[in-house]
């Protein structure tokens, strides 16, 4: 007996492991067998899934068991669906960035995989309120479905591939083959699905016609890449090649420009310094644009540089001619045989060579002065007119007008100017933001400035420099008081010219009296402000009447005293309405007398100014 138990038992799994079932959508009256044996559907012949559950919310039979078949079918599908989106990133992976990132979106977007013939069966027990479903299907079929699928993608991507035009514009190749590549991620599932569907996992041996199938998406796959790679690097090498070209053709125009403005600088030569000096400078300013324009090829492709003889010779021809322009150059800023409209022009290409300014920003131009002493002169007017709209045409700044607001900019250009033999050496320097931005140096010869009777000193320098020495040794302030004094065109390196008006203001942190003496060219004092009692805390306060520049001429000196207290009287007599001191002391000799004797920490305060004055 028990013999034959056996002998039925394997009739019974062979015919329901070894051999397919047909397909049945069926609610079962009877507890099915498949739920207490769901080995006897063999996982080599079926992809099977199921689901299981009580109905505790009471819901409806037919509610509840369709919830369960959804269950069921997804554990089924689950078992062929694992891995294949990173295997599919992975097949691409050796592609460029951009298209490798298009097709990993594109493959995790295709998850979802249809299943044919699917079979699905429940059962509900309504006693115990238990429900069952169990979802199948035939690998068989399943493979030959995806197989037919894969055929049909396969003859569409080979049909496109044969419609791409041979002749067309290569941008218009690469987004077919970009189209093409798109449907990839598709194939590949396909045929993850196919391995995946192999009982043994192993379907290019188990089945001649995938294994073809396979080789021929494989060849497909590995065309697309190569041939979107290889488009695209024929289309970035014609980019590169228009692209060095465009600026080979703008260098060449540059290049020509250059040689014009040398030819245009040696002709005016000896007629006019201002054409020699700008064509020079601008030339130099071209070849700084060629050197960008060197740059961006160098960018582009390197090799270019090195290994093309056409851009090699070009680029000797250039920086030869560029070694011309810096020795005129060099030989422009040392010969000091330039008038003064020249040297202006001079300065203001100098400063553009050597700064990097915004266009239109405000800057305030200052007087050059003397040395390091504060007294300017005739020349330092003229060269002050000239350099003044140069600076705004040539180096496109905004110049400010010297006043009392405009005194303290953090962007000013001032200089100074020393002798040196036969010659005046100009020292210009660019300032913004307490750094200084640039220095330049230019020459002038005294003879040329004699000629056109330029002074470039004041008529009583020597008594000027030594009286503005003693001055500065000889200040002694203390307490915390502080005063400030400017005129109309500011406090320093001040120049006037017979006629013109000067207006005084003052400040001062906290309540004081103020005295201010004025020494003339011909040491002449006058008393032009006494114990004036300011109480304005840090405002300005404008003397309420003018100063008229008059005989004599030279370097003048203000000294403006502050304190705590009244000061001393002095003696004066009155005439043409000012009061002229008649003490007859000199400036440091008044300056004691002013100061007094003080007791320690007295707030007191005292400072000057240097005003050089010349006819006009």
């Amino acid at each position: 007996m028990k013999s034959l138990f056996i002998i039925l038992i394997l009739s019974y799994h062979s015919i329901d492991s070894f051999g397919q079932r047909e397909c049945s959508h069926k609610k079962h009256e009877k507890k099915p067998n498949w739920i207490n044996s769901p080995d006897l559907w063999s996982s080599f012949i079926y992809i099977k899934g199921s689901a299981s559950a009580k109905n505790r919310e009471n819901k409806e039979e037919s509610d509840f068991l369709a919830s369960l078949k959804n269950q069921a079918e997804a554990e089924m599908a689950k078992s062929i669906q694992v891995d294949i989106n990173v295997n599919t990133a992975v097949e691409i992976g050796n592609i460029n960035g951009q298209s490798q990132e298009f097709i990993q979106q594109k493959s995790s977007s295709s998850s979802h995989i249809s299943l044919k013939g699917l079979c699905i069966e429940t059962y509900y027990d309504k006693k115990e309120k238990y429900g069952y479903a169990f979802a199948y299907t035939s690998r068989t079929t399943q493979i030959e479905s995806n197989k037919a699928e894969l055929k049909r993608h396969l003859q569409g991507l080979q049909d496109k591939i044969t419609n791409i035009p041979i002749d067309a514009d290569k941008e218009v190749i690469l987004s077919q083959w970009l189209e093409i590549l798109e449907t990839f991620p598709n194939i590949l599932k396909i045929k993850e699905v196919l391995i995946k569907l192999d009982h043994e996992g192993n379907i290019e041996k188990n089945d001649p016609e995938a294994k073809e199938l396979f080789i021929t998406t494989d060849k497909l796959f590995q065309q697309t890449k190569q041939t979107i790679l290889s488009t695209q690097q024929s289309i970035e090498g014609e980019k590169k090649i228009s692209s060095i070209n465009t600026r080979k053709s703008k260098i060449e125009n540059l290049f020509n420009a250059i040689q014009e403005k040398i030819k245009n600088a040696e002709t005016n030569r000896d007629t006019d310094k201002n054409i020699l000096i700008e064509n020079y400078y601008q030339a130099s300013f071209i070849y700084n644009d060629i050197q960008t324009l060197q740059t961006e090829i160098h960018a582009i492709d390197p090799y270019t540089l090195t290994h093309n003889k056409e851009i090699q010779t070009l680029f000797q021809n250039i920086e030869a001619k560029n070694k011309e322009v810096n020795n005129a150059i060099t030989n422009i800023t040392k010969n000091e045989f330039y008038d003064i409209n020249s040297i202006s022009t001079l300065i203001a290409y100098q400063i553009k060579a050597k700064t990097n300014i915004s266009p239109g920003k405000e800057f305030l131009l200052k007087y050059f002065t003397l040395e390091d002493q504060r007294m300017t002169s005739a020349f330092s007017d003229k060269l002050f007119l000239h350099l003044k709209p140069k600076l705004s045409s040539i180096n496109n700044l905004s110049i400010l007008n010297l006043n009392v607001q405009t005194k303290l900019s953090p962007h000013y250009i001032s200089g100074y100017y020393i002798e040196e033999h036969d010659k005046l050496v100009i020292f210009t320097s660019i300032h913004s933001e307490n750094k200084v931005l640039a220095t330049v140096e230019t020459n002038i010869s005294k003879q040329y400035l004699e000629n056109n009777k330029l002074a470039y000193k004041p008529d009583n320098y020597q008594t000027a420099k030594k009286s503005s020495t003693e001055l500065e040794t000889g200040i002694e302030n203390t307490g915390d008081l502080i005063l400030d004094v400017s005129t109309n065109k500011g406090d320093d390196a001040l120049l006037f010219k017979e006629g013109e008006k000067m207006t005084i203001s003052v400040s001062a942190n906290k309540k004081c009296f103020i005295r201010i003496i004025y020494e003339m060219a011909d040491k002449t004092k006058v008393l032009l402000l006494d114990n004036f009692e300011y109480d304005k805390m840090g405002d300005w306060y404008k003397i309420p009447y003018d100063f008229v520049c008059a005989t004599p001429f030279g370097t003048e000196t203000m000294l403006v005293f502050a304190k705590a207290e009244k000061f001393y009287p002095l003696n004066t007599t009155h005439q043409d309405g000012y009061e002229f001191i008649t003490d007859g002391l000199d400036i440091k000799e008044i300056q004691k007398q002013v100061r007094g004797f003080k007791k320690t920490n007295q707030d007191y305060f005292e400072t000057f100014i240097s005003v050089t004055t010349i006819k006009q």
